[in-house]
Order: structure tokens, then C-alpha cells, then sequence
């Protein structure tokens, strides 16, 4: 809209804007003509309504005096009596006097008539008459309807008024018959305007008078519509049509009753013409308005001359000097910068502008080396750039707050396909929505970084694995104003992931089946073996004297091997019950555990001389016993590895974190280096049997037991220097 009133010549907008200035002018007038138009109406109105007045005032005295005259003769004896000759007689002479009256009767209460002042039968009855049926009915004066002219007489209107006989009630009614004429003379003495018409029917839209304009003829029925709203509206009113400023005539009417309280008798309706009631109100807005056309011709005369004088002779040459500059001729002007109007000025700013674009068209050409260099620096900034990117080997992606993709890198475009331009969610899951959980999203609302792992299909139908990153880009004002998006192809990883965790399940399912194995095999073998140790050791008390040296031998041979089978089948079965009969973790003093350790190892101890220290050990979480069976196990052996000298023991322990660090340190013959890690294994001895006995399980059995508890157990020890055990336990929660 905009763009398509700029494309007006300026003469049409100052032609529109001499228009809209008189706008409020010709606004005025319209208003001015409204207002002497709704003067002219109501004037017209209230003079409608006075002729109304003067019409009925006429029409009253008529029927005022025909009332006067019947309520007269009720008061007569002779109609009190019903004397038919004498009432006959006085009805005769009423009419004889007064013309007007085509008949004046006397009827009895059932309507039959038994007196009247014209030659009548004794058959004559009114009782359907509407004047004796209201007179009966109200027991006042009223007036009837419209008679019709029969052979050689004139239409008539009727009236009936009731007479009281004893006990109040109605007894007789007296009736008139009045020629229209009457009421027609009394119509025609009130004056009216020119061209206005004056109506006046009975009570059922009979017309009984009417003005020669209206054109109307006595006895015919009136506008049905007209009468339907004159008794819709009330006693009297403005007729519809007639009301506000509309251009239409102006009908008024009112009404005559003959009693109050009774319906209308008759209505009386004035209308005045169009002319009469708008025609000063339109002739004065026409003159008022042909007025203000000529004023506004002459205006946009005098705007335009002053216009092309003014401003749209200079202004084309302006325009001429524009397309000058535009084609290079800096050296233009406008010549115009004399002048002291804006038109003046505007033509000074021009040739300013015209002068410093020669001054700075040479100081462009040197900004456009400038920036031919810097733009070759930027590009090879950019291929390093892009280099450095495709160096790292992920996927980088940049979109903005509204999740559109805005860049790629070739790495991306391998993994995702080529999504600029697209929102994220639609190019990578095919959603319609931003994902769920996505590092984006979660990244612009708390700008912080955030990484996911996520699957989607390749392009080529593929499952790609994916570990995005996703980081806030910011502005100077610490505004989000983008994200970058580093994506990590780790298919291959989450596959070896997969087989790791399968080949996981599958060894924790084979130690299961192997612990199981050593528990029912420690077990199974233990009857049988106990059988053979018992009968050997029979065989060895009965025979002992009776065979020779080498039988003795060999039967020792067996019990020693038996009993050292024995022993083996108890430690193989104390190594499988740690994982399978170990208690669930709770709170234990560590210090407590080494105490029972120790009462279990009072002989060892006592026979070996030994001497031991501890420190104040701590809370941890754990198995009471099989932490008991750890500190036995390891003092256990650092007495019986020790060296020519008395056992010397420490115990010590220090927090480091979450966790606690302890140690159990001696003064033993030491352990190569090359076997630090070995002692742990199950079966493993350094030693011979001779020197040293047992059967290799102790340390297989502690490290199961720290392991079980998530920690983890070495040495550090060097032969003929003593060992120190070192293990590590969680805290126990405060």
C-alpha cells in the first residue's frame, strides 16, 4: 500500500491533500443539512399535529352536539315511557329542524325499534347494529360505522345513546343517523397546506371524510397498511416512514372518542408532501454544497499552478541532476542552492552531497584495495580454518536458536547429509518437533555444554551411532545466538562395546559356573577322600609292625597326601565360598576384624614370638567376616615367612577420599620382584613344601575378598627386606 502511494506524482498528492483539507468543510455542511432537515421534520410534525387538533376539535363539536341533542331527549319522559306517538312526534320535528340527521329512532333493550322520527315497520330492529351494541355494552354515548347510501339517499354515520330505566340498567337507546355531509362541511372549514391531505375513517378503515388533494372517496376502505400501523401506534403519533430525517412524507394522525375510556370512534390522519416538509433543507444543502465545489475547484487551480512553479519544476531538476550522478558526471549541479526555501536547501544539501561524492569516490577506490586484500586474507583464513576442522574428524555442524542448520563440514555431511537450511529434528529424526533430550535445546536454555549419545539412520538406511556435543554460541552481550554441534562417529566403539559387554556376561557367567563347579567338586570330593585318609590310617595302626620298611614308607606317603588333599579341598572350597556365601555389606569396624584375626592366630603368634602394632582403623563397608579372614590371612603369612628374627608387624592405615588405604607391613624374608604379581594367583607357591607349608590359596583368597569389595590389593617388597601388603576399602557413609 505504501510502496503504491509513493508511485503518485507529487501534483496528486497535494491535489489529494487540497481534497482531504476541505474534507471537515463539506463534513460540515452534510452535517448542517442533516440538522436543518431534522428542524424541518419535527416542525412539520408539530404543524401536522396541529391540524390533526383542529380536525378532531371540528369533528368533536359535531359529534359533541349529536351527543348533546340524544342525551337531551333521554331525559324526556316520553321516551322514559316509550309513548311511541308522542316520541314519533318529537323525532319528525328534530328532523324537520335539523336536515343533517337522516333519522332519529328509540329502540327497546332487545333492538326493536318502537319510535322513530321516519316511517318505520314494527318489525325494524338494531340490535347488530355496533353503536346499540356498544351503547349496551358500556352503557355511554357511541358512535357507530360507516352506513352506505342505499337508493336516493347519503352515506350516513350512526350514534347511539343508552337511557336507564329502573334498577339502573339500560332500558331504551336513542339513535341518529348524521349525513356524512355534516362531518364534511366541518372537514372542509379547516384550512390546509399546499399539497398536504387530510383522512378521517370510523373505527373499521371506512373513509367518512378526506381532502379533495387526497383523492380518496367516501365509503371506500383506507390503506390497509396505513390503518393497521395508525392502530398499532396508539391514541395518536408519527407514522413510520415519517420519523427521523428519511426523505418521505410526513403522515401524522389522532384519534375521537366518544366516552373516555372507550376505543377509538374515528381516526384522523394528516400527511404533508416531501416538498413541504424537506424541500427548504435541501435547497439549502445544494446551495451550500454547489458553494464549497467551486471554492475547492478554484483551490486545486491555484495548488496545482503554485505546484508546478514551485516544486515540480524544481524537483525535476533535481531528478535530471540525480540521473547525472548516477551516470558518473560527478562534476554536476543543481543550480538551484540560490533559493531560500526547503526546496533551496534541499538543492544546496544536493550539491554538498554531489561534492563529497567526488571527494570520496577516490578514497573508495583505496577502501576497495583494501578490501580486495583483506577479503584474499580472509579466504585463506577460511581454508585454514576449514582445514583445522577436517583435522579433528567430527562432524561440526552450526545452527541457530531456531534449530535451522546454518553450516556443515564435509565430515557432517558425511555422517548426517546435506541438512543446511533444514531444521535439525526434520533432517536428522524426521520429527516435526524438537527431539526429546535434545543437547541443543539443552544447551540454549542452561548455555552450558552438553553431551549424548544418540542413534539415527544414515542416509543409506544405516545405523549410525553417534556422541554429540553440543555448546552455546554467544554474542558480545552474552546473548545465545547459535550452537555448534561436534558429532562423533562411535558406531565402531558401541559395537566393541556390545561384544565386550556380551563377552562380560558371558565370563561372569562362566566364573558363576566355575565357582560352582569348585564348591560342588570341594565338596562331592571331600566323602571319598575322608574314606580313604580313614582306612589308610587303619592299614598304618594294624600293619605298622608287620611289613617291611619300604610298606611303612609307602603308607606314610599316602596319609601325608592325603592329608594335604584334604587341605587343598578345604582352601578350594573357602576360595568359592567368597563370592557365594558372602554376606550382604554393612557398616564394619576395621579394627574390631582385626582383633578376631588375631585371637585366631594366638598359638602362631605366641610360638613364633611375634610382636604386633596397629593403628586406629576405621569404619568401612564391608563383609565382618571375611574382613576377619583378610587380616588373618595376611598376618598369617607374614608369620610364617618370616626370618631368623622375631616377626616384627604393623598395621597402619591413612583416608584418601571416599576410600581407605591400608597396609600390613613386616619384617619377613621378602618376596622377588618378579613375583609380586604371581603370589596372587590361586596355587601359587614360591616355596617348597618342605620349607614352607600350605597350599598356595591365602593370597587368592584375600585378593577375591578386597576385589568383591571394589578394591584392589599389591606388595611392594624386595627378598631379605620384608614385604608390605597394601589394600584399599570404601568408607563407611557418615
Amino acid at each position: 500500500m505504501i510502496r503504491r502511494l509513493t508511485d503518485i506524482p507529487i501534483r496528486t498528492h497535494l491535489t489529494l491533500l487540497v481534497l482531504v483539507a476541505f474534507l471537515p468543510a463539506l463534513g460540515f455542511v452534510v452535517y448542517t443539512a442533516v440538522e436543518q432537515q431534522r428542524a424541518a421534520v419535527t416542525a412539520a410534525e408539530r404543524r401536522a399535529s396541529l391540524l390533526v387538533d383542529e380536525l378532531a376539535e371540528s369533528q368533536h363539536q359535531v359529534i359533541a352536539g349529536t351527543e348533546q341533542m340524544l342525551g337531551t331527549l333521554a331525559e324526556l319522559p316520553e321516551v322514559g315511557s316509550r309513548d311511541t306517538t308522542a316520541c314519533n312526534r318529537l323525532f319528525a320535528a328534530l328532523l324537520a329542524r335539523y336536515p343533517h340527521y337522516r333519522a332519529i329512532q328509540a329502540a327497546a333493550a332487545d333492538g326493536q325499534i318502537f319510535a322513530s322520527g321516519t316511517p318505520f315497520s314494527g318489525a325494524d330492529s338494531v340490535a347488530d347494529r355496533k353503536e346499540f351494541r356498544d351503547a349496551l355494552r358500556t352503557g355511554s354515548y357511541a358512535a357507530g360505522e360507516y352506513l352506505g347510501n342505499g337508493a336516493g339517499s347519503s352515506p350516513m354515520l350512526t350514534f347511539a345513546q343508552p337511557v336507564s330505566g329502573a334498577g339502573g340498567r339500560t332500558a331504551t337507546v336513542l339513535l341518529a343517523e348524521a349525513d356524512l355531509e355534516l362531518l364534511g362541511r366541518a372537514f372542509s372549514r379547516v384550512r390546509l397546506p399546499p399539497g398536504a391531505t387530510a383522512v378521517m375513517t370510523d373505527s373499521s378503515g371506512i373513509i367518512l371524510c378526506s381532502s379533495p388533494s387526497a383523492g380518496r372517496a367516501v365509503g371506500t376502505p383506507d390503506e390497509p397498511e396505513m390503518f393497521r400501523a395508525m392502530q398499532a401506534a396508539g391514541d395518536r403519533g408519527t407514522l413510520p416512514g415519517g420519523a427521523g430525517v428519511s426523505i418521505a412524507p410526513l403522515a401524522v394522525f389522532g384519534t375521537i372518542h366518544t366516552s373516555a375510556g372507550a376505543p377509538p370512534a374515528m381516526y384522523i390522519r394528516v400527511t404533508l408532501p416531501e416538498e413541504l416538509v424537506h424541500g427548504v433543507a435541501v435547497q439549502v444543502f445544494l446551495r451550500n454544497f454547489f458553494l464549497l465545489l467551486a471554492i475547492v475547484v478554484l483551490a486545486l487551480a491555484i495548488t496545482r499552478l503554485l505546484v508546478k512553479r514551485s516544486l515540480a519544476e524544481p524537483i525535476e531538476r533535481l531528478a535530471e541532476t540525480s540521473r547525472r550522478l548516477a551516470r558518473g558526471d560527478l562534476t554536476v549541479r543543481t543550480d538551484l542552492s540560490s533559493g531560500r526555501s526547503e526546496l533551496g536547501e534541499l538543492a544546496r544539501a544536493f550539491d554538498d552531497m554531489a561534492q563529497c561524492l567526488a571527494a570520496h569516490e577516490s578514497e573508495r577506490n583505496r577502501t576497495m584495495e583494501e578490501l580486495e586484500r583483506l577479503t584474499q586474507r580472509a579466504i585463506a583464513e577460511k581454508g585454514r580454518t576449514d582445514a583445522v576442522i577436517a583435522a579433528i574428524g567430527d562432524g561440526i555442524s552450526i545452527q541457530g536458536t531456531d534449530f535451522v542448520v546454518r553450516y556443515q563440514n564435509a565430515q557432517h555431511k558425511a555422517l548426517m547429509g546435506d541438512c543446511v537450511g533444514r531444521y535439525c529434528y526434520e533432517a536428522y529424526e524426521h520429527n516435526t518437533t524438537v527431539c526429546d533430550n535434545c543437547p541443543l535445546a539443552a544447551a540454549f536454555d542452561d548455555r552450558r555444554i552438553h553431551t549424548m549419545e544418540r542413534s539415527a539412520l544414515r542416509p543409506d538406511g544405516t545405523m549410525l551411532h553417534m556422541e554429540i556435543t553440543a555448546s552455546p554460541v554467544f554474542d558480545e552481550e552474552g546473548n545465545v545466538t547459535a550452537g555448534i554441534e561436534a558429532v562423533r562417529d562411535v558406531t565402531r566403539r558401541k559395537r566393541i562395546d556390545e561384544e565386550l559387554q556380551q563377552r562380560n556376561e558371558a565370563l561372569v557367567r562362566s566364573n558363576r559356573e566355575l565357582q560352582q563347579f569348585a564348591y560342588v567338586a570341594s565338596h562331592d570330593l571331600r566323602e571319598p577322600l575322608r574314606t580313604i585318609t580313614s582306612f589308610i590310617q587303619l592299614l598304618q595302626r594294624r600293619y605298622a609292625a608287620k611289613l617291611d620298611r619300604d610298606a611303612d614308607d609307602f603308607i606314610a606317603f599316602i596319609v601325608d597326601g592325603a592329608a594335604r588333599m584334604q587341605q587343598l579341598i578345604d582352601d578350594l572350597l573357602l576360595y568359592s565360598r567368597v563370592e557365594s556365601r558372602g554376606k550382604e555389606f554393612a557398616p564394619v569396624d576395621s579394627g574390631q576384624a582385626l582383633q578376631d584375626a588375631l585371637t585366631n592366630l594366638t598359638t602362631a603368634i605366641s610360638d613364633s614370638g611375634a610382636s604386633i602394632t596397629a593403628e586406629s582403623l576405621p569404619i568401612v563397608l564391608g563383609d565382618d567376616v571375611q574382613l576377619v579372614q583378610l587380616f588373618q590371612n595376611l598376618v598369617g603369612n607374614a608369620i610364617k615367612f618370616r626370618s631368623d628374627a622375631a616377626p616384627v608387624i604393623a598395621v597402619g592405615c591413612s583416608q584418601d577420599g571416599n576410600w581407605w588405604h591400608f597396609t600390613v607391613r613386616d619384617n619377613g624374608i621378602g618376596i622377588s620382584t618378579d613375583s609380586h604379581d604371581r603370589i596372587f594367583d590361586i596355587f601359587q607357591k614360591l616355596h617348597p613344601r618342605e620349607r614352607y607349608e600350605g597350599t598356595g590359596i591365602g593370597l587368592s583368597v584375600c585378593k577375591k575378598i578386597v576385589e568383591r569389595h571394589g578394591g584392589r590389593i599389591w606388595v611392594e617388597s624386595s627378598v631379605g627386606k620384608g614385604s608390605t601388603f597394601h589394600f584399599t576399602l570404601i568408607g563407611a557413609p557418615p
